[in-house]
């Protein structure tokens, strides 16, 4: 029978249980969300000397984290010429350094755990029809030109692609050599085991139901089922997971599902006939597929979004589908594992991090594009509580409206919205 859950766990070796919070208890900092985010933030809080707790509704990395693709990617989700145009060059610039950094900075975390060779290198976004190809050239040019990035290789021709991905199904590809992909549950683990050793106090199956503000200033109560964390600062990075908590910033994002289907090993001489370069692929509709190698030969392939919270009729089934259309060797492997995950997007698809008039520090809304920026942002906003507010606020100052139709009617319409765009990646 398939399992529904993350192949991932089967890989790592698993992390100790957390103790529930139970009382009340007084600290610095309270990091509610035991994700990339959360974990890179309060590792680094208690770095700087913080008394740092981490709240976790289930056990860490049962979100995004722990449960997408795996590919660690440069950049933003919309193309970087898409946030030129809407932020101006200075700023896209800026942005992008810190997308760069940000894979660095994974890459350094990683290494500093003895997992250097869990990150493999490369990404290819590869162009589904002709139209695609002058967005390829326009990116790479914007890239290489004016944003002075020297990891890129254009494939303009099919021929090309298909050397590299073992597939015709694609006309052109745009490859960055900087960017690559990595178990997350692997480097969330290495994360977890950095930040308890640096003195994080972290308590799983302890979900924040409300916070309430001391009077005459920022430091905040966070309630639990069977307790309190009393804190100076509060910093929110449940992402698409944290819907239990109402607050003004939930309505800048929206849950959006998306599914990855795991195949069982792949026999040797098949491996080497399918993504020969052993790269990581997204393509370029607006309902995408990606996929990767994982090291003992299994295709994890994914794709498919739901707005409505629930997973789409007989998914691993339109999954297999669209991956036997791009590799039809892989028909008949059977099938493991099929899971699902939330991610939250935000309207311009750019992340929305920033920090409340009541004080409150926040990060979600990767849009699909979080594994290496999520991390990042969490060491982003623990050196803005330092007092290094540089980095924030290039992020900060990013303008984010909310999604329209408030509660009732926003989901509709965004998949009403969705649905024009499937439309049109079938023309």
């Amino acid at each position: 029978m398939m399992k529904k859950t993350p192949i991932y766990h089967e890989q790592v070796q698993p992390l100790p249980d957390y103790p529930r919070l139970c009382g009340e208890q007084r600290f610095d900092v309270c990091v509610v969300g035991g994700g990339f985010t959360g974990l890179s933030a309060a590792l680094e809080l208690a770095k700087a000397g913080f008394r740092t707790a981490l709240l976790e509704a289930a056990q860490l990395g049962s979100g995004a984290s722990g449960r997408n693709g795996g590919q660690v990617l440069t950049g933003l989700a919309p193309a970087m010429v898409t946030v030129a145009r809407q932020l101006g060059h200075a700023h896209a610039q800026m942005l992008w350094d810190l997308s760069v950094a940000a894979v660095a900075t994974l890459r350094r975390g990683l290494a500093e755990a003895d997992m250097a060779d869990a990150f493999r290198p490369g990404f290819i976004l590869a162009a589904n029809r002709a139209a695609h190809r002058a967005e390829l050239v326009e990116e790479y040019n914007y890239l290489t030109d004016r944003l002075g990035y020297g990891a890129l290789e254009l494939l303009l021709q099919p021929e090309q692609v298909a050397a590299r991905l073992g597939t015709r199904r694609y006309v052109a590809g745009l490859v960055d050599h900087g960017s690559g992909h990595v178990n997350p549950l692997a480097y969330l683990n290495g994360l977890a085991r950095a930040a308890e050793k640096a003195g994080v106090t972290i308590f799983e199956q302890s979900a924040a139901c409300r916070f309430v503000h001391q009077p005459g200033g920022e430091k905040v109560n966070v309630y639990t089922d069977r307790g309190v964390v009393r804190a100076d600062r509060l910093l929110l990075c449940g992402n698409a997971y944290q819907r239990h908590l109402a607050t003004p910033m939930q309505a800048m994002i929206m849950p959006v599902g998306t599914y990855i289907l795991a195949t069982a090993p792949l026999p040797e001489a098949l491996a080497a006939e399918i993504l020969p370069s052993g790269v990581c692929v997204s393509d370029m509709n607006f309902v995408l597929d990606y996929f990767r190698m994982t090291p003992d030969r299994r295709m994890l392939f994914g794709g498919r979004v739901s707005y409505s919270g629930l997973p789409p009729v007989a998914v691993a089934h339109r999954l297999k589908r669209r991956m036997c259309a791009i590799f039809p060797a892989l028909d008949g492997v059977p099938l493991t594992h099929c899971w699902g995950g939330k991610v939250a997007i935000t309207r311009n698809r750019l992340p929305h991090i920033g920090r409340t008039p009541q004080g409150v520090y926040f990060a979600h809304g990767y849009s699909g594009h979080g594994l290496a920026l999520s991390g990042f942002a969490g060491q982003v906003i623990a050196k803005a509580i330092a007092g290094d507010l540089t980095q924030f606020d290039c992020f900060a100052r990013i303008d984010h409206r909310p999604f329209p139709g408030g509660g009732m009617m926003r989901a509709p319409l965004l998949a009403l919205g969705a649905l024009y765009y499937r439309l049109r990646d079938l023309l």
